[in-house]
């Protein structure tokens, strides 16, 4: 399935070396924001993924990746040129990832 996922430019250097990454709630500050926490819908994206795909590598502290499957009502990369994906004036990356779709919680 192909999917896309906005990140900033450190973690696109990062998967480039070890083709992996995960979203650490330690490094997230939006996990943090106490007026813009994702924290809860990141707990029950994370619960979905260990109950319903039988994921269990999501430990405590540990997060999946977000991404876009669907953008603007169509199966399409997001549009950077929209405010909202990252801090004012980070340089960020849309990158595109074919992932299997046992892989994929879509919801």
């Amino acid at each position: 399935m192909k999917i896309w996922t906005i990140q900033s430019i450190d973690i696109w250097e990062k998967l480039k070396e070890e083709e992996i990454v995960t979203c650490d709630e330690k490094l997230a500050s939006y996990l943090k924001d106490e007026e813009c926490s994702f924290l809860e819908p990141y707990n029950w994206i994370r619960n979905k993924m260990i109950n319903s795909m039988g994921d269990s590598s999501y430990k405590s502290g540990i997060y999946p990746i977000w991404g876009w499957y669907i953008y603007n009502g169509l199966h399409r990369k997001p549009d950077l040129r929209y405010s909202g994906h990252g801090e004012h004036g980070e340089q960020m990356a849309c990158i595109e990832l074919e992932i299997p779709d046992n892989n994929v919680l879509i919801d």
